[in-house]
């Protein structure tokens, strides 16, 4: 199991995924296409659709925790709204595919494309642009996913 590996082949395996991840992003925010983020506290993050402390005690489970899949490279801004839906542990790729629904819910109401995720942000300066076409793809992509 990953957890007893020793730290140095732990964080080869760590490296590798990030890695692996950001370069099938092509190092751009799946959900908006951003590669740079003007807030610098808007960096680009990796999430993972089965969280990382998902009971991964079967080895099965376990190869998934860093399986490239079940990464998604986002902005720093898209991964704390999901995670305010819902919540910090035991997150699903189900429940991100929810989260897409209604980002692509939500940039419909929206004119222009500009859509922000909670009431709070609408009076705040947290505005991401979602490119609709983007969301959908991504959407269509994560519902074919069977591993998961």
């Amino acid at each position: 199991m990953l957890l007893e590996i020793n730290g140095d082949e732990r964080k080869n395996i760590v490296f590798v995924f990030f890695s692996t991840v950001k370069k099938q992003w092509n190092s751009e925010c799946a959900l908006t296409g951003c590669k740079h983020p003007k807030n610098k506290k808007d960096s680009l993050v990796i999430h993972h659709f089965y969280s990382f402390n998902t009971d991964f005690s079967s080895l099965f489970l376990n190869s998934l925790r860093f399986l490239p899949e079940n990464g998604i490279l986002i902005c720093q801004s898209s991964h704390k709204a999901f995670h305010d839906m819902y919540g910090y542990r035991n997150n699903t790729v189900f429940q991100f595919l929810d989260f897409l629904k209604f980002l692509m819910k939500d940039s419909i109401k929206s004119t222009p494309i500009s859509s922000q995720v909670f009431q709070e942000w609408k009076e705040g300066s947290e505005t991401r642009v979602y490119d609709p076409a983007r969301v959908m793809k991504l959407h269509e992509r994560l519902g074919k996913i069977h591993i998961f």
